[in-house]
């Protein structure tokens, strides 16, 4: 397949770089099957396991960064909350940022190229997740 890649296979690319990532880390990973619950991978560090819902975008916006938003749709559009995944994982250029759900204070994430943001304490912080 060659082009741009569909929504899906981007998601499902940044869930294998997210599976990698946590496996070099030394985490256990686990996928969910199908499309019936709202995380979409489980880590486990030593017996604590987070469940873990990857976002990702490589779209450049007109500001020069980075940006995901937060939402999903079961019935209808709503945010994230601790009863869906434990951390969000937002993979974009800059790098991975795993933050924790009870961390969240906006439902668009913003990543700036130079490191810089809100949530720039967050990348690489797999260390939250244990």
């Amino acid at each position: 397949m060659k082009g741009t890649p569909t929504k899906k296979v981007a998601g499902t690319i940044a869930e294998c770089k997210v599976v990698q990532q946590l496996l070099e880390e030394g985490f256990g990973v686990s996928w969910a099957l199908g499309e019936n619950v709202a995380w979409d991978l489980i880590a486990d560090w030593n017996g604590k396991v987070s469940r873990l819902q990857v976002k990702s975008t490589s779209v450049l916006s007109s500001r020069g960064n980075y940006r995901i938003i937060l939402t999903h749709l079961q019935q209808r559009r709503r945010r994230y909350n601790s009863r869906d995944a434990d951390a969000i994982v937002a993979v974009c250029p800059p790098g991975f940022y795993v933050i924790p759900i009870k961390k969240l204070k906006h439902v668009t994430l913003t990543f700036n190229t130079d490191g810089t943001g809100y949530y720039s304490a967050s990348k690489d912080d797999w260390g939250a997740l244990k």
